[in-house]
C-alpha cells in the first residue's frame, strides 16, 4: 500500500492506494484535513465501481461507474483498436455507497477504527472532525509507499 501526507493550501491532504498493477490503482482513499481538524473532503475509487466524492457540505458528489469493456469497445475505429476504460454518467448515492464500501473493504487502513469511522460518514454532509493522529498515517511528508 502507497500511504502519503501533503501539506496544500489550507489543509493536509492524506492519500492511501494500492495497485493492482504497475501504475494501475486498485484501489485510492484521499482524505482532506483542515486546520481545524474537520474533514472537506473524501475521493474513493474502486477499479471495480467508479470513483466518487464526499464533501462535508453536500454528502456525495461526482458519483460515476466505470464503463464496460463493451462499452468502451463501441464508437470509432479508433476506439475499436485503442479502447480506453472511461467514466459512465452519474449514479445514485445507493451506487456511491457501494464503492465508498469496496474501498473501505479492500484497502489495508492502518487501524480497524478508521474503517468503522469512515463507514459512518454516508451521504450526511456537515462538520466531521478528524479523530486520529496523522502521524500514525504517514509520519512525515515523504511517501511511504512499499
Amino acid at each position: 500500500m502507497k500511504q502519503t501526507i501533503e501539506a496544500e493550501t489550507n489543509s493536509i491532504k492524506l492519500s492511501l492506494e494500492t495497485p493492482l498493477r504497475e501504475n494501475f490503482t486498485a484501489h485510492a482513499l484521499v482524505i482532506w484535513i483542515q486546520p481545524d481538524r474537520t474533514i472537506s473532503k473524501i475521493y474513493y475509487n474502486s477499479y471495480r465501481f467508479g470513483t466518487v466524492l464526499w464533501l462535508s457540505d453536500q454528502g456525495f458528489v461526482d458519483c460515476h461507474s466505470w464503463e464496460s469493456e463493451d462499452q468502451a469497445m463501441e464508437g470509432s475505429f479508433l476506439q475499436r483498436m485503442y479502447p480506453t476504460i472511461t467514466h459512465n454518467g452519474v449514479e445514485s448515492v445507493d451506487y456511491a455507497r457501494r464503492i465508498k464500501e469496496d474501498v473501505l473493504s479492500s484497502l489495508p487502513l492502518p487501524a480497524d477504527a478508521w474503517r468503522t469511522f469512515l463507514m459512518n460518514l454516508d451521504s450526511r454532509s456537515g462538520q466531521t472532525e478528524w479523530p486520529f493522529a496523522l502521524d500514525a498515517v504517514a509520519p512525515g511528508p515523504h511517501d511511504q509507499g512499499q
